[in-house]
């Protein structure tokens, strides 16, 4: 199937313009996807101003990121997402500063407000690391948008892998450094499969995270606790997140 990307982009690029008909301040972006695995950490997706400049001299345009593996997540988790972004629009519309620290990854109460606006439900408190960024979509939100949401899922043809089901490798001996099985011989000279060392990428609590990497035996034995922020490594989950070129 040669058209699986463009029939992924038309559908995001067709939510976020259902999104701007309820929120006309919203500008437009140019839609990119890709992995989750970003410059700085995983990301669900982010917003990033200014971005893109027209060949014609005409203005310049922010830039709107999708991870593939949403699609793999459903139409209300990859609605979710974009509602997340479109929040970070309209605070770069207004002028609102909605984020804060390392990469602007602390989401204040004032997200909060633009999240609520979209027809996201924030949590009730701030995370140490994220603020309120990990918002749900409600079921009236969700209903307001059935129509897109179906669509959504009628688009996902293909998804990205997601991370969290990946196993990160070092290389070992006979071990390939892409997290695939080296290979060996056996007594009577025939192939065989290796297994490479593994190891989890983690991350602590700390603003911003320290990251070590674990074995799976490590992670199973018990919790490896940070000296700092007194919180265990644990792989994170992508977070919706600004753009490096954001609000500082």
């Amino acid at each position: 199937m040669t058209d699986t990307g463009s029939r992924i982009i038309t559908a995001l690029e067709a939510t976020w313009k259902a999104v701007q008909e309820r929120h006309p301040e919203i500008p437009d972006v140019v839609m990119i996807t890709g992995p989750s695995a970003q410059r700085g950490g995983d990301m669900w997706g982010y917003h990033w101003p200014d971005r893109w400049k027209f060949a014609d001299g005409s203005g310049r345009a922010p830039e709107l990121f999708i991870a593939g593996e949403l699609f793999g997540h459903g139409g209300q988790r990859t609605l979710a997402t974009l509602l997340h972004e479109a929040a970070h629009a309209l605070g770069t519309v207004r002028g609102i500063k909605n984020t804060s620290r390392d990469g602007n990854r602390y989401h204040n109460g004032k997200f909060a407000e633009l999240a609520r606006e979209l027809g996201l439900t924030p949590p009730d408190k701030p995370s140490k690391a994220h603020g309120y960024a990990h918002c749900e979509l409600g079921d009236a939100t969700a209903a307001a948008y059935a129509e897109t949401i179906t669509a959504l899922d009628a688009a996902a043809v293909a998804y990205l892998v997601d991370r969290a089901e990946v196993v990160v490798s070092e290389t070992g001996e006979d071990g390939a450094e892409d997290g695939t099985a080296g290979t060996g011989e056996d007594e009577g000279g025939a192939k065989k499969k290796r297994r490479a060392g593994q190891r989890h990428a983690v991350e602590c609590m700390c603003s911003p995270p320290r990251r070590i990497q674990l074995t799976p035996k490590a992670m199973e034995t018990g919790p490896v606790i940070c000296g700092l922020c007194g919180e265990p490594f644990e792989v994170p989950d992508p977070i919706e997140d600004q753009g490096d070129d954001g609000q500082e």
